[in-house]
């Protein structure tokens, strides 16, 4: 995504946050600047230098999301943009596997292995673990990143890539991505206040 980024604004001073060493040494290969670290240790920034955030499929990961949303608004200029993405609780199939009583997607109820679904491999055919620690619905995310201190710009839905191999729900998955209720991903743009 950086690359992107740097693509269409050369100029822009972009740096990454990542806490694995081959993701770490692959971006600093790509020229890319990256601070290897967790974002729960904090972000070693100066207070309102940075005029974008993008909290990419992070959030869902941490054990205290709340500390990393209060250094983000700390480290964001007046006015800066903070755009989170997560994956939906509340995503029309798992509100279908939830009837049936299947455990929806995105949770866990092990640190070993997944439990409670008849199609562990429904997705990106992995049965892997994911250390999904906080999972939100689209009212959740909004009433959380808001108290924080953030206003609410605009909340979108997205498609969740791992149907691309089943066309019919793939289908469907992008009919219902534009209600974020419903969606697979949440995506939230926001801005902390201006002074």
């Amino acid at each position: 995504m950086l690359e992107r980024l740097r693509e269409r604004s050369p100029q822009t001073v972009l740096l990454g946050i990542e806490l694995s060493d081959a993701s770490a040494a692959e971006a600093r290969r790509r020229g890319i600047a990256v601070f290897q670290q967790s974002v729960e240790d904090g972000l070693p920034l100066d207070d309102a230098s940075v005029d974008l955030v993008v909290f990419g499929e992070v959030i869902e990961h941490l054990y205290d999301p709340d500390a990393c949303l209060d250094e983000i608004h700390r480290v964001l200029v007046p006015g800066g943009t903070l755009i989170v993405t997560t994956p939906n609780l509340a995503s029309w199939f798992n509100r279908l596997l939830l009837l049936f009583g299947v455990q929806p997607l995105y949770t866990e109820t092990s640190t070993r292995k997944k439990y409670g679904r008849v199609l562990t491999a429904l997705g990106n055919g992995s049965t892997d673990l994911q250390g999904h620690l906080r999972i939100y619905t689209r009212r959740a995310l909004v009433d959380f990143i808001s108290d924080v201190g953030f206003r609410i710009v605009r909340v979108r839905g997205a498609c969740f890539g791992g149907f691309d191999a089943f066309k019919p729900v793939a289908y469907v998955d992008r009919m219902l991505s534009s209600l974020p209720e419903f969606a697979s991903l949440l995506v939230v743009h926001a801005k902390k206040a201006e002074r």
